[in-house]
C-alpha cells in the first residue's frame, strides 16, 4: 500500500533528480559535458556530496544521465522519453496523494495514458522508491 510518507518521500526524490539534473543540462550547455564535481554540484543544490554521487549512479541506471569517461564527467541522455518520466511519475504521485480513491482505470484515464503506460509508471515508481 502506498501511504503519504511514501508518496511524499518520493516526490522529494524526482524533485532532486530534476534538479539535479537541471544543473548538469546548464552545465552542459557551456562545454557540451558536464564537468563539475561532486562536491561543487553538492554545493549548488545544498546536499551532501555523498547524496549527490547517490543520485548520478541511480539517474545512469535509469538511463537519463550518462557518464562521459573517467571522474565527473557527465551529460543529459539524448532520449528526452527517459527524463520526461520523472515528470509522469510526478504527476501519477500528486494524482495518488489527491485522489488516493481513483482506481488504476481512473488514475490512467485522468493522466491521459493507457493501463500499459500505467504499469510501467508503477515499474518506475518502484525503482525510485527503493
Amino acid at each position: 500500500m502506498l501511504t503519504s510518507d511514501i508518496v511524499q518521500m518520493t516526490m522529494h526524490r524526482i524533485d532532486n533528480y530534476q534538479r539535479l539534473i537541471k544543473l548538469i543540462k546548464l552545465k552542459t550547455i557551456e562545454e557540451d559535458r558536464c564537468t563539475l564535481p561532486h562536491k561543487v554540484m553538492a554545493n549548488f543544490l545544498d546536499v551532501a556530496s555523498d547524496e549527490i554521487t547517490r543520485w548520478l549512479d541511480r539517474l545512469i541506471q535509469f538511463g537519463m544521465i550518462e557518464k562521459l569517461g573517467p571522474g565527473s564527467v557527465y551529460r543529459v541522455a539524448d532520449t528526452a522519453e527517459e527524463v520526461n518520466k520523472l515528470d509522469r511519475m510526478a504527476e501519477l504521485l500528486v494524482l495518488i496523494k489527491e485522489r488516493p480513491d481513483l482506481s488504476f482505470e481512473q488514475q490512467a484515464g485522468a493522466l491521459g495514458i493507457t493501463m500499459q503506460e500505467l504499469e510501467a509508471l508503477f515499474g518506475f515508481f518502484i525503482q525510485i522508491a527503493s
